[in-house]
C-alpha cells in the first residue's frame, strides 16, 4: 500500500489548524525519470526528504556516471544515449529531470550553443522530444547561468519558446 510520508523538520504555519498536531500524508509513490543524470542529485534529494518514488529510468552517456548510478540508485531502466532512444516508447513519469550539457552554453566554455562542434548543444531537443511525447506532470531542466546570456539570450529564448 501507500507509504506514510512525514518530514519532522517541516512545521505547519502558525495559523494552520494542523500546527502542533502530528499529520501524515498518504500518497502513492511518484514516478521519476532523469536524463543527463550525472550523480542523480534530484533523486537523492527526494530520497532525503522521504518522498515515496519509483525511479523509472536514468540516462547518462558517461560510463562513470552510469556506474555511480547503478551502485547507488535502484531504478528500472538505464539508458546510455538519449539521442538514440525512442521517446515514444520510453517510460512515462510524473517527474522528469534533465541536466542537459552545459558546456555549449557556459561562460567557461566556447559558448557555441546549439552549434556546439561536439553535438552537445542539440541534446536539449532530445530532452524536449521526451517532454512532448510523454507529457510528464512536472519537468525540471537544469543548465548554467550563462544560458541566459550566450548569443545575446537567443538560445535561452529559443528554449523557452519551444517549451510553451
Amino acid at each position: 500500500g501507500p507509504q506514510v510520508l512525514h518530514h519532522p523538520g517541516v512545521r505547519a504555519p502558525r495559523h494552520s489548524p494542523a500546527r502542533g498536531k502530528h499529520r501524515e500524508l498518504q500518497m502513492a509513490p511518484i514516478t521519476i525519470g532523469t536524463d543527463c543524470s550525472g550523480m542523480e542529485a534530484p533523486v537523492q534529494a527526494l530520497r532525503n526528504l522521504g518522498v515515496s518514488m519509483v525511479h523509472r529510468f536514468s540516462c547518462d552517456i558517461d560510463k562513470y556516471a552510469r556506474a555511480t548510478i547503478l551502485a547507488n540508485f535502484e531504478h528500472e531502466i538505464m539508458f546510455e544515449d538519449l539521442t538514440k532512444r525512442d521517446n515514444a516508447t520510453a517510460p512515462a513519469v510524473d517527474v522528469y529531470v534533465a541536466g542537459f550539457p552545459c558546456q555549449p552554453f557556459s561562460s567557461a566554455g566556447l559558448r557555441q550553443g546549439f552549434e556546439d562542434l561536439r553535438g552537445r548543444g542539440t541534446i536539449f531537443f532530445d530532452v524536449r522530444d521526451y517532454i512532448d511525447k510523454q507529457r510528464p506532470k512536472v519537468f525540471v531542466l537544469e543548465n548554467v547561468r550563462g544560458l541566459q546570456s550566450v548569443n545575446k539570450g537567443a538560445y535561452f529564448q529559443a528554449i523557452m519558446e519551444s517549451l510553451e
